[in-house]
């Protein structure tokens, strides 16, 4: 879900579950006709102040919330994609953290070739070979 989305959710809120026009629903929760207007056409991502005054009015705003968090992170993970090193220290670290990592995966490799060794030579037991294996399952991200 992006900005737009979650607009179109708020807006089909207020009209749906709601019953209210944005005047209405300004005049109860004291907000800015503006802010929901930006709120709804997607420009800008819902904030503490809209969420409580939506609580205030009765609405239960637990799932919303979740669609905001939900916005942020995704927004925030694009914003992340889009960066470069800026500096020479930071490439510099970027390239020891990769070194690292490569490392850490030759170490793993070779902890899983002994484990397989040990598994077929069965000196260790059925359960500590799962184990072993789920540990050493690469994580998606």
């Amino acid at each position: 879900m992006d900005n737009v989305e979650l607009g179109a959710e708020l807006k089909r809120i207020r009209k749906d579950e709601l019953g209210m026009t944005q005047l209405e629903l300004v005049e109860k929760t004291g907000l800015e006709i503006k802010k929901l207007s930006r709120l709804e056409c997607g420009y800008q991502i819902p904030d503490k102040d809209f969420l409580n005054s939506l609580d205030i009015i009765g609405y239960d705003t637990e799932n919303l919330r979740r669609l905001v968090d939900d916005v942020k992170r995704r927004q925030h993970i694009i914003r992340r994609k889009h960066l470069a090193p800026a500096t020479e220290t930071l490439a510099k670290d970027i390239e020891q953290i990769k070194q690292i990592a490569s490392n850490n995966n030759a170490i793993l490799r070779e902890l899983l070739k002994t484990l397989r060794q040990m598994q077929s030579s069965q000196s260790i037991a059925p359960a500590q070979a799962d184990l072993f294996n789920q540990a050493l399952q690469p994580m998606e991200f």
